[in-house]
């Protein structure tokens, strides 16, 4: 690689089919790094709502991937074509195909849904076929409004902002967290679990 400033850090993607595609962080100090490639897995998660019917257009949020040689990669809906991979919605029998992930990793992924409050699955093993199943909760329809600085008049509609909102309770899957949304009608909509949240 060119070098790079001392003080810098950067990430680099390494994908070859049939391996599951890698992203890493490092820093210009550290010298060279040894990659482990592992065999890609084609998987998937049932998804329903509170009644427990199979839920159609349910998106992937973000998803963790942790492997013994590669100890993190993190992934928010909207960064996922760096990889290479498309975050498909879920079909009309509820199923949500995963990107292809590292054989035995272990993932941590968050699932939303326009009009269902969002759910996370933890430390599920990557292997072939389904990995599980997941109800979303009902929640509560919320809308922001945008308004423009009446000193920089300027159309916020086509703009997409991501929003991070944490609850103030301790269940992670309450906290909405980066998730990329288009303004439209100077609005964005989403559904929220019925919480206190903090904005940030």
């Amino acid at each position: 690689f060119p070098k790079r400033p001392d003080d810098a850090s950067y990430y680099f993607v390494i994908r070859k089919v049939p391996y599951a595609a890698i992203w890493q962080k490092f820093a210009s100090g550290e010298g060279g790094a040894n990659v482990i490639l592992r065999p890609a897995v084609d998987t998937w998660i049932q998804v329903r709502n509170a009644a427990g019917a199979p839920l159609k257009g349910a998106r992937i949020a973000n998803l963790s991937i942790r492997t013994e040689e590669n100890t993190l990669t993190y992934v928010s809906r909207g960064a996922e074509h760096l990889l290479g991979w498309e975050f498909t919605a879920s079909d009309d029998a509820g199923r949500l195909n995963l990107p292809p992930l590292p054989e035995d990793a272990s993932i941590d992924v968050r699932i939303d849904h326009p009009r269902w409050a969002q759910e996370k699955l933890s430390n599920l093993r990557v292997t072939a076929g389904r990995l599980d199943a997941v109800s979303l909760p009902e929640g509560v329809l919320t809308t922001f409004e945008f308004v423009a600085d009446a000193r920089t008049p300027m159309t916020v509609d086509g703009l997409i902002c991501e929003t991070m909102l944490f609850s103030k309770s301790s269940h992670s899957a309450e906290t909405l967290n980066r998730i990329p949304m288009t303004i439209t009608g100077s609005q964005i909509k989403f559904c929220a679990h019925p919480v206190t949240y903090e904005s940030a």
